[in-house]
């Protein structure tokens, strides 16, 4: 089974989206021409942001944000893909940093709710865990 439409742009007919859905593909199915000296790709100009440092490529995509932040549908129209949680840890903090006001934390509870599964599962298991989308525990 091969699935060939994507649900997501295709319900929502944002047409930036589908022609980034579509570059994405051809990333993914090698299909951009490889450098043989250097084993680099060359991107199309509208399909990323490249900059010389995390810091400067948040300022890219989210200008002012100290001043934009409050507006969910600016948020949502941006964002910033890692391929590595600690990165996506790492520039998620500088975001946060340039929030205005004091940051909050929240605790979390690290017990095993069935017992007879604690013994397998140890807390310390638990807590290096880092699922995707989730922030580190």
């Amino acid at each position: 089974m091969t699935l060939t439409t994507n649900m997501r742009v295709h319900l929502q007919g944002d047409l930036s989206a589908q022609s980034f859905a579509q570059q994405l593909l051809r990333f993914g199915d090698g299909d951009f021409p490889v450098d043989p000296d250097t084993y680099s790709i060359s991107f199309p100009s509208d399909f990323c942001n490249l900059t010389n440092s995390p810091e400067e490529l948040i300022v890219k995509v989210f200008p002012d944000i100290s001043i934009n932040f409050r507006n969910y549908q600016w948020l949502c129209d941006r964002a910033i893909l890692a391929p590595m949680n600690d990165g996506v840890n790492k520039i998620n903090t500088e975001i946060q940093n340039q929030l205005p006001g004091p940051g909050a934390t929240y605790e979390s509870i690290d017990t095993v709710v069935d017992r007879e599964q604690a013994a397998c599962d140890p807390t310390e298991f638990s807590n290096s865990l880092e699922p995707p989308s989730m922030p580190p525990h």
